[in-house]
């Protein structure tokens, strides 16, 4: 597997924060590539290196998300007979928490 340069991982990093401050801030619909490109200190071909378009990184946020849910989430670690296991559901929604955080820091 190729190792990610450190600059494309900043680059993906600041314009994720910036959509998702933006979209904090005005939704997704007033959002355009140029606000985020802006607010993520870019230009607008380096987002497009990236993207397709907003739609896309939003798509591609969301598929982190999940991936994250369903890595950490094993059905059968949880449940015994009839019996649902409570810490080991807080233990994986907690590391779900710091690695969703991880791959998208709230602002």
């Amino acid at each position: 597997m190729k190792k990610l340069d450190l600059r494309v991982k900043r680059t993906n990093k600041y314009i994720i924060e910036a959509f998702i401050r933006l979209v904090e801030e005005k939704g997704f619909e007033q959002v355009t590539v140029q606000n985020i490109a802006d607010e993520a200190m870019i230009n607008r071909a380096t987002f497009y290196a990236h993207y397709k378009d907003k739609q896309d990184l939003y798509e591609k946020i969301f598929d982190l998300a999940v991936e994250s849910f369903t890595a950490i989430l094993d059905f059968e670690d949880f449940v015994q007979g009839n019996r649902i296991k409570i810490r080991k559901i807080e233990a994986a929604m907690t590391e779900l928490f710091y690695t969703f955080k991880t791959i998208v820091p709230f602002i």
